[in-house]
């Protein structure tokens, strides 16, 4: 548990994941935000956040301005929940091995454009997804409940955590279990992430679950609800469209500004469509991904499956989503989740530091203004 630290007005705390390309590139990082005139007050390594009290507020009463993430999706996803409702602003120093979430708001991957892109001050208030209820600290949901529910008898009330870019049941669950394990990490290195590929291709099993959609998003308004019984290989909850790292894949239509999220069905695969499935996917790799799921017709009403075989995509505010027995729930690539849980636009938006570019970008969608640049004082500007 933390304790309120005196700080000077207007530094920043720097969270780094233990897993961000170490060393040299977190000390260069934090070397080039002191350049920028960039006061780090409090410096944390993520998993230093596994606590049930938020610090968002705690940051800020101890005058921090901003939270700066040094990591990947994982660690910014953790970060985001504990910036709740503290009005704090979130800066990415995408170290991580994806950086999905950055690839979405056009943040460089190039570490000095990066801390310029913080230090030129610009954000924009985005979507936030959550997950109720969820913990931060990643695979002890699962502990929690049955700890509570041996002791009184009843589930526990649990608080819920965000997450940027998305929620997932299934697939990329079970392979995330597999590719983080730390003993395969240690025994089969660069091979982990292929390895833990084919061995959950190999023994994935259909989930059934049901799933209730609130503030259906359709082509001429929203309606209350849906529901849903489905037999999938993988659900997904999506606020951000790049997914894959490198391979840059998106789908299409999704974004943080739009106050839904994009859920994602994937059936499982009939052999009839194999076939069609291949070569779908051959075209999307081949133009970077950016048809894999098909650009829906405006016309198209939320029910409808986009133009890739066994995939369904709703657009909603909320989903509440059960499982025939407790499934674990990644957000952002880290276990934070069982089912039941109910997935859903956050209530409130988070600001992010975005290049103005970027930022021009999410604004000309919308055609609507936001407000003055929200800079982080620097040295040179307010003498701190």
């Amino acid at each position: 548990m933390f304790r309120p630290q005196t700080a000077r007005r207007n530094s920043v705390v720097l969270v780094a994941s233990p897993h961000a390309r170490h060393g040299e590139h977190l000390e260069g990082a934090v070397a080039r935000l002191r350049e920028a005139g960039i006061k780090i007050g409090l410096r944390l390594t993520v998993d230093a956040l596994d606590t049930e009290q938020l610090q968002g507020l705690i940051w800020r009463r101890a005058g921090h301005s901003a939270v700066i993430v040094a990591g990947g999706d994982g660690a910014i996803g953790a970060v985001a929940s504990h910036l709740a409702q503290s009005g704090l602003a979130l800066g990415i120093l995408p170290l991580g091995t994806s950086n999905d979430v950055a690839r979405s708001l056009g943040i460089s991957l190039e570490l000095e454009r990066a801390v310029e892109t913080i230090a030129a001050g610009h954000t924009l208030a985005l979507d936030v997804g959550q997950v109720i209820p969820a913990m931060t600290a990643p695979g002890k949901l699962r502990l929690r409940k049955r700890l509570a529910t041996f002791v009184t008898g009843k589930p526990p009330s649990l608080p819920g955590a965000y997450f940027l870019h998305t929620a997932t049941i299934g697939f990329n669950v079970q392979f995330a279990q597999l590719a983080t394990d730390p003993d395969r990490r240690e025994r089969l290195g660069a091979l982990n992430s292929l390895t833990a590929l084919l061995e959950t291709t190999m023994k994935m099993e259909p989930i059934e679950a049901h799933i209730r959609f609130s503030g259906i998003a359709s082509a001429e308004d929203q309606a209350d609800t849906l529901e849903v019984q489905t037999r999938a290989l993988q659900i997904a909850a999506i606020n951000t469209p790049v997914f894959g790292g490198g391979l840059n894949l998106r789908v299409p239509g999704v974004s943080p500004r739009d106050e839904l999220l994009d859920f994602l069905i994937v059936e499982p695969f009939e052999p009839a469509l194999l076939g069609e499935m291949a070569q779908a996917l051959l075209a999307a790799l081949g133009s970077l991904g950016a048809r894999i799921f098909g650009q829906s017709d405006e016309t198209e009403q939320a029910s409808e499956a986009t133009h890739t075989p066994g995939v369904l995509r709703y657009r909603a505010r909320e989903a509440a989503i059960a499982t025939a027995t407790p499934l674990d729930v990644t957000l952002d690539g880290e276990i934070r989740a069982q089912t039941p849980m109910v997935a859903r636009i956050a209530p409130e938006k988070l600001r992010v530091y975005l290049p103005a570019k970027a930022r021009a970008a999410f604004v000309q969608e919308e055609h609507q203004e936001e407000g003055q640049p929200d800079a982080i004082p620097k040295e040179a500007e307010r003498r701190i």
